[in-house]
């Protein structure tokens, strides 16, 4: 690995400098301890290097939208939406993130759970949404509009237990309003 022949380089180069010319050359003691930090320096190092490159590998996979999640479909008022379900909490950090777009009759879904505070936000969100706020049994509470990378906490009534995101102005363009109620279809 690249990370060990450096730090191999420079513990030689250490030993060579920590002598002085004309000197006695320092007991073998010290050399071996040399080596053995040096080792110990280069492990290190090669961890650190192997825990960012895996970070690094998460943070860029979830540079682009993500995808395979499962989906339902649902009737909102006069329209058939098709939703990805957004089932752990990784799903539920990134929602609709990095998409530059997304189908007129698509969506996400998120479920609250008990005793939590339903609140959200655009961060790296690159399309406006509608929010619909819905009860247990889905009726909806609110509808709120979010502009794309607004940073602003978006806050859902307090018996919120599931979200819907949608592109903005579609719930308006299925009659859907706050009392109303969103039922699954299959």
């Amino acid at each position: 690995m690249i990370t060990s022949v450096v730090f191999a380089k420079i513990a030689k180069m250490m030993n060579a400098s920590s002598r002085c010319p004309g000197l006695e050359p320092e007991p073998q003691i010290h050399s071996q301890r040399s080596r053995i930090v040096a080792r110990d320096i280069s492990v290190f190092v090669s961890g650190v290097a192997l825990i960012l490159a895996v970070l690094g590998g998460v943070a860029s996979a979830q540079q682009g939208p993500q995808s395979g999640l499962p989906e339902m479909v649902v009737r909102a008022g006069d329209c058939r939406l098709v939703l990805e379900k957004a089932t752990t909490p990784e799903a539920s950090q990134i929602g609709l993130m990095n998409r530059p777009s997304m189908e007129a009759d698509r969506g996400m879904v998120f479920a609250i759970p008990e005793g939590r505070k339903a609140v959200f936000w655009m961060k790296n969100t690159l399309i406006p949404l509608d929010i619909a706020f819905l009860s247990e049994d889905w009726t909806v509470l609110s509808i709120k509009q979010m502009q794309p990378l607004d940073l602003t906490n978006v806050p859902g009534p307090d018996d919120t237990r599931i979200a819907v995101e949608v592109n903005e102005g579609r719930f308006a363009e299925c009659g859907v309003a706050v009392g109303d109620q969103i039922t699954a279809v299959e």
